[in-house]
């Protein structure tokens, strides 16, 4: 139970962590093509 908890926890951070990077990433071109 608890190590199924924990594997969704990591999951859960590594799907954020690449939507974050995803996301900041389209931002700064976002950004240059503006300028």
């Amino acid at each position: 139970m608890v190590e199924e908890m924990l594997n969704g926890f990591l999951i859960a951070e590594n799907t954020m962590v690449e939507y974050g990077w995803i996301t900041s990433t389209n931002f700064s071109r976002t950004l240059v093509k503006c300028m």
